[in-house]
């Protein structure tokens, strides 16, 4: 069967597919990297700020002279020269070091960190955040970056920062049918991560919030999940708002959860170069398209996202079919142009929740999945479109490439408007 390029509007799921099969045809086009025509999303603009330049751990250009046995010690005010003064920068990396170095002798605690110590901290922290990008085309997450920078006690904002690293990554899960919400969040601990699962259930008319609280006895976790949807009936985006820790020892988390549809098209490299693990997925997506009367079909693909403001980004990607086989994919959304052009190779594992269907009863199969030998994250334009590359675990030797070529776009849905009541 020649593979021509097709291009329609299928019924399932809101989900839009564009197959293009290289080599078939003269008249093919590569789609990939072309934004998808919508009435309803409006092209994602371009970010203004080249991605900052994150320092490697424990890097300090500002250290102190050292002294070498023998040599004359010269006054500190000659040491730095006459009339030479230090910049804030330097400033502030000596109080940092000032306040982790007092007080370490036994027994002793270590006095508060200057304020240019917490300010070189706090600066630190906002680097690496800027390493990471938004996953939509809405003002959520800057409206609530602006909310965070208003903070004006410094201490408490580098404590909030802080409470942001640690985490790494985060799921929501939400039954329609009760209201009941799981919450999932890794924590960095140390050298390890530790899990904690926090949980409520959705009330109100219009919209929807949780009370949320820490499962794991003796957690001093609570907040508020919010659900930020314009159309009441669905909570596709939310806000959750954490408060961890004791009274006059509290830091504030804020997380964006999201979990749409999407716009998916696929480029296939020509049939002379296919494997037997390309043509079952290519079959998949050709019936999808044609809406044939067959399990061999797309049921539905989500992109699940969380976005730690002044923190970490993450993707999770699950395509299922109708025949109870799937997809998944996961990993960091970081700003492309710090990866080189190199690609950031997904996580491909598989969690026994994703088997289960509504019921609680294992049902899907990962035949397709494990198929896959490589899926490699190639584009990320930081408003949810995200580009593929897929390679195949196959016996066949083929010669040329053999990649698949993927674009997931997200199909987002118009938000609440905002306010400080957030």
């Amino acid at each position: 069967m020649k593979k021509a390029a097709v291009f329609q509007t299928v019924s399932f799921s809101f989900l839009f597919l564009a197959l293009v099969a290289c080599g078939k045809s003269k008249d093919n086009q590569p789609v990939m990297g072309k934004a998808a025509p919508t009435a309803t999303q409006p092209a994602a603009p371009t970010p203004k700020n080249p991605p900052t330049a994150v320092p490697e751990s424990g890097q300090n250009n500002n250290t102190r002279n050292q002294t070498q046995p023998g040599a004359q010690v010269q006054p500190r005010a000659q040491q730095q020269g006459q009339g030479q003064q230090q910049s804030p920068q330097s400033r502030q990396q000596q109080g940092k070091q000032q306040g982790q170095q007092q007080g370490q002798q036994q027994g002793q605690q270590a006095p508060p960190m200057t304020s240019e110590g917490v300010q070189a901290e706090i600066n630190e922290l906002e680097m690496l955040s800027k390493t990471y990008t938004g996953t939509a085309n809405d003002p959520v997450r800057k409206f609530l970056e602006l909310r965070m920078d208003d903070v004006k006690d410094a201490r408490v904002k580098l404590k909030n920062l802080e409470a942001a690293a640690i985490i790494q990554d985060a799921r929501l899960k939400i039954d329609y049918s009760n209201g009941d919400v799981a919450i999932q969040l890794m924590m960095k601990k140390g050298n390890s991560t530790q899990n904690m699962i926090l949980g409520g259930t959705l009330e109100g008319n219009g919209q929807k919030s949780a009370q949320i609280l820490a499962e794991t006895a003796g957690a001093k976790v609570a907040g508020t999940l919010k659900c930020l949807d314009a159309q009441s009936d669905t909570c596709e985006v939310s806000h959750l708002r954490l408060q961890i820790g004791d009274l006059g020892n509290r830091s504030t988390v804020n997380i964006i959860f999201r979990k749409t549809n999407v716009h998916l098209r696929s480029q296939f490299p020509a049939a002379t170069r296919t494997v037997p693990e390309m043509e079952t997925l290519y079959s998949i997506i050709r019936h999808t398209e044609l809406n044939t009367n067959t399990t061999g079909k797309i049921e539905s693909a989500k992109l699940e996202t969380f976005e730690v403001i002044k923190g970490k980004t993450g993707y999770r990607f699950i395509l299922k079919t109708l025949n109870k086989e799937m997809i998944v994919m996961s990993g960091d959304l970081k700003d492309q142009r710090g990866l080189g052009g190199a690609g950031q190779s997904a996580v491909r594992t598989v969690s026994e929740a994703d088997l289960v269907n509504s019921n609680g009863e294992v049902v899907y199969k990962t035949r397709l999945h494990d198929s896959l030998k490589d899926l490699k994250l190639v584009n990320n334009n930081g408003y949810g479109t995200l580009s593929f590359e897929v390679d195949f675990n196959t016996q066949v030797k083929v010669e040329g490439d053999t990649k698949v070529k993927f674009q997931i776009e997200r199909i987002s849905r118009p938000v609440l408007q905002l306010s400080e009541k957030l």
